[in-house]
């Protein structure tokens, strides 16, 4: 069995669905977090992140870098896909819907004017996000199961789950009112067993 070390943030964000995979396939891995606060300091120039970015997994000590390329990779080897070309394109979709949204979320993170903030606030909760969950649970509620790839849980499913779970607590606490078929796809995923012995023991962050 390779050996894997995951560095992120002491945050779920990017780094939370890869550790879900580890958690679901039963994988063991050494989870690395890094404090925020110090990563400009710290970290980010000190040659051991080839693109001065986080998440990076190290399997049997090689470098790689992209949250989702890393994911991906995770789903294969771990069977977090569904093997059907066609489903997978739909389960693929999904998941680059909710990195747009994280791109918007993003710039609300970055934003340091309170002005600006705010209107970035108002924007994902009014245009942003309505327009990427409504795709989403299109794609859920005519996926035939529980799942984004209908009764096969996929690596979707974790990104899915993961930023509902954040953008309601950040954004909207009434999206689970306003989207009922993905807040009922989030509580399935968050109640697999070993997503939900995780989340009981994992570190307490703001995001």
């Amino acid at each position: 069995m390779p050996q894997y070390k995951l560095t992120y943030f002491n945050l779920t964000a990017l780094g939370e669905p890869i550790r879900w995979a580890f958690k679901v396939a039963g994988v063991a891995f050494e989870d690395i977090r890094i404090p925020r606060e110090e990563w400009e300091t710290n970290y980010k120039f000190t040659g051991r992140f080839p693109t001065q970015q986080v998440p990076l997994l190290e399997i049997d000590g090689k470098v790689y870098t992209q949250s989702g390329a890393i994911l991906r990779h995770l789903a294969r080897t771990f069977g977090l896909i569904t093997g059907n070309e066609m489903v997978d394109l739909t389960v693929d979709q999904a998941d680059s819907i909710v990195i747009d949204g994280f791109r918007e979320f993003q710039k609300w993170v970055r934003e340091k004017d309170p002005t600006l903030k705010a209107d970035l606030h108002k924007r994902m909760v009014d245009t942003h996000l309505p327009l990427f969950l409504t795709q989403i649970q299109e794609i859920v509620a005519s996926s035939g199961g529980d799942f984004i790839g209908g009764s096969k849980l996929t690596y979707a499913d974790l990104s899915v789950a993961n930023w509902f779970s954040i953008w309601t607590n950040l954004f909207d606490p009434d999206l689970p009112k306003k989207f009922p078929r993905l807040n009922q796809h989030n509580q399935t995923v968050l109640a697999i067993p070993e997503i939900k012995a995780w989340i009981e023991v994992r570190p307490k962050t703001n995001v």
